[in-house]
């Protein structure tokens, strides 16, 4: 959907500036005038715009998915998501072990989303195994990105180690997440 795309633009337009946004566009999405949220596009549409920011920028790919996944949580939140993000949960590792009811509700607005599964376990006051699994390869690497952009919003401090990885022949990524609610003094 052109919420991700939209993303990327706004990422790309405040980092970059809009002049590298608009050569990422024209490399990588030609016939495309402007990103609506709510339209469906192929995923080589967004894959093209990585791989042209990557590109441009100098940056690695996946250290240019991290930076997406940590504007995501953001963009979401200010474009009309926010409610959502509201009521994922209290905490940091509430929020983490409810994307997949989050994804169930934003399914209704978006039929054809096929969203990647999330769950937690050995969850303790202070760390969690976050688990990800997406039909999607390639994108694992915006997860610590996406989690750090989640602890933003519960003003906790997140640390993120892949710990299991799917390039590596695991059947799903994994990651150890520790975390520190900021003090409220």
């Amino acid at each position: 959907y052109g919420m991700v795309n939209l993303a990327i633009e706004g990422l790309l337009t405040e980092r970059y500036g809009s002049s590298v946004w608009q050569t990422v566009k024209d490399r990588a999405a030609p016939g495309i005038d402007r990103f609506l949220t709510m339209e469906q596009y192929p995923e080589e549409v967004t894959q093209g715009l990585v791989a042209a920011a990557a590109e441009i920028t100098g940056k690695p790919t996946d250290e240019l998915l991290n930076e997406i996944g940590e504007y995501f949580t953001g963009y979401a939140k200010r474009s009309g998501h926010g409610e959502l993000l509201d009521i994922i949960g209290s905490s940091l590792p509430e929020a983490l072990d409810n994307l997949d009811n989050m994804h169930t509700r934003v399914a209704l607005a978006f039929p054809d989303l096929r969203p990647p599964s999330f769950w937690c376990t050995d969850v303790d006051d202070h760390s969690l195994i976050l688990h990800y699994l997406s039909e999607r390869q390639g994108l694992a690497a915006m997860i610590p990105g996406t989690v750090r952009g989640l602890g933003r919003l519960f003003d906790t401090e997140a640390t993120i180690q892949q710990v299991a990885s799917r390039e590596d022949g695991a059947d799903h990524d994994q990651f150890l997440v520790t975390f520190e609610a900021k003090s409220q003094g």
